[in-house]
């Protein structure tokens, strides 16, 4: 049932291709396109959205159009402004081919998906700036005290990518300048908090903005029980070999008694993407 990626792991497989600069859909001309991609609506009635990368081919198995635009311009649901309702009720399969069997480069399926909402979808958007609910990352003990799971690394990752080429090393337990998400975990390997910071926001549902004035970088374990389990739900994606507390901490409490650091609530600007047309997808 579990074979193919979640949502979830979507969401994370795109934050680490972020691109730093939306492109506008009203330019597909600068978008890079897959090169085939067929679009059909899911009648199913199911809830579970599925995604399978495979050489060559991107399977995504009913989502809602609001996910994917979201996902593919990398915003968090508030990020989205206007359109009609039915683009978050509706759901669609994907099956989109790329030119060849070599691997994306970074950012690129991002930039596709874009394409295919403009060609597909007529998708339409504009940029604004917002004054909108974020959370600030500050930390939270005033003697500036860090959490015991929040430990300085001293691993340089700017020189490590210069390297060429460049070789990780091979440790299962830490991922190396990078950040692994799990349901209910977050383990992380010589990262910067604006990186966490980043890395929050799906998982609280708004932007998060890094305030610790904390430079370097950080090795990182957070464990929180997931909101579905507190309220006595099961959590479909939860690995049957690491169960989850049920009784364990809201990740806002887990980042601050696990991390010294903690998630205030506040107003700021946002950027938000702003739907100005979108359509049903055209035929294959």
């Amino acid at each position: 049932m579990f074979g193919c990626r979640t949502l979830r792991s979507f969401i994370a497989l795109l934050a680490i291709w972020r691109v730093g600069a939306i492109l506008s859909a009203q330019q597909p001309s600068l978008v890079p396109s897959f090169e085939v991609a067929s679009v059909k609506p899911n009648t199913s009635g199911r809830i579970l959205t599925t995604v399978d990368p495979q050489p060559g081919r991107l399977t995504i198995t009913n989502i809602r159009l609001r996910v994917l635009i979201q996902n593919a311009y990398q915003l968090q649901s508030v990020q989205i402004v206007g359109g009609p309702d039915w683009i978050a009720d509706e759901r669609f399969d994907i099956v989109a081919k790329l030119a060849d069997d070599s691997a994306p480069r970074p950012g690129a399926y991002s930039l596709m998906l874009q394409s295919l909402l403009a060609e597909r979808f007529k998708l339409r958007v504009h940029t604004e700036q917002r004054d909108l609910p974020i959370y600030v990352l500050a930390t939270a003990n005033k003697d500036g005290k860090l959490g015991a799971k929040l430990r300085r690394s001293a691993i340089d990752c700017t020189a490590f990518a210069a390297r060429t080429p460049a070789s990780a090393p091979s440790n299962a337990d830490r991922p190396f300048c990078a950040v692994r998400v799990g349901p209910g975990s977050l383990t992380a390997g010589a990262i910067p908090l604006s990186q966490l910071a980043m890395t929050l926001q799906p998982l609280v549902q708004r932007v998060v903005v890094d305030r610790t004035g904390l430079d370097g970088n950080f090795d990182i374990d957070l464990s929180w029980a997931p909101e579905q389990l507190q309220r006595g739900q099961p959590s479909p994606n939860a690995p049957l070999s690491s169960p989850i507390d049920p009784n364990g901490p809201s990740i806002f409490t887990a980042v601050q008694e696990e991390l010294g650091l903690k998630l205030e609530a506040a107003r700021g600007p946002v950027d938000v993407l702003v739907i100005d047309h979108v359509d049903h997808p055209t035929e294959n």
